[in-house]
């Protein structure tokens, strides 16, 4: 019910990273190690930035050994996997496009490159102030500072597994420079719809969510279908 979850049912990587990353937190808090790292290898075939699966999957391991290297065992090495998923990515481009970084090459086209985190919020409001389309930049903004908190939250609060996965999958979108596609990007750390979760644990609240939260979707979904840039 999220505003931008109609790009579930587009033609964008969201929802096979999202299965993935649920995938692999699921496997990791049963202990099923070489299955988290096979899980986290597909998210970051899927997106680059899911290879920061990989210190999540080693931290939890190691607070599963209770932090004593004598403890771990070669399943340790499935932390390994993730980065393994990447660097086949990157050969898959060198074969294609003689080079393992085209990806990197084509954010050049859409002005995209990491930035001080001040750089997104102050594109937000100076086209806020000057752009005609400043609903959905009023939505990008309330998108940019709900996540914040979320994120802190789910740090807090959440298993280190989840705090941790939120932390990291969601820094390389607030360090880019192409704000446009925040309400997409966010759309995969789903640490943060669990702290949603528990923030609305009291029956209006909810309901009150779920309601603005449907309505935007079907106004989101209406601009996409008809060429707005949404997310």
């Amino acid at each position: 019910m999220f505003p931008t979850s109609f790009y579930f049912g587009a033609g964008y990587s969201e929802s096979l990273a999202l299965i993935f990353v649920v995938a692999a937190i699921w496997a990791l808090r049963r202990h099923y190690w070489w299955l988290a790292g096979l899980a986290g290898g597909f998210l970051s075939l899927t997106r680059v930035p899911g290879v920061f699966i990989a210190p999540v999957l080693a931290l939890s391991y190691l607070q599963h050994c209770r932090w004593r290297w004598r403890a771990v065992r070669p399943a340790f090495l499935a932390v390994l996997l993730p980065p393994l998923g990447l660097a086949l990515f990157m050969l898959f481009q060198w074969r294609r496009f003689d080079t393992p970084f085209a990806f990197l090459i084509a954010q050049k086209d859409w002005d995209n490159y990491l930035s001080p985190p001040w750089v997104m919020p102050s594109q937000l409001l100076i086209r806020l102030r000057t752009s005609f389309d400043w609903p959905i930049t009023l939505f990008q903004i309330v998108v940019w500072i709900t996540f914040i908190g979320l994120t802190l939250y789910a740090a807090v609060r959440l298993p280190l597994a989840y705090g941790l996965t939120a932390v990291l999958l969601i820094v390389p979108p607030y360090l880019s420079s192409w704000f446009r596609s925040l309400p997409r990007h966010i759309l995969i750390v789903f640490p943060c719809f669990v702290a949603m979760a528990l923030l609305t644990e009291q029956t209006w609240i909810r309901r009150l969510l779920i309601a603005v939260m449907l309505v935007l979707l079907a106004i989101g979904t209406m601009l996409y279908v008809n060429g707005f840039w949404v997310a």
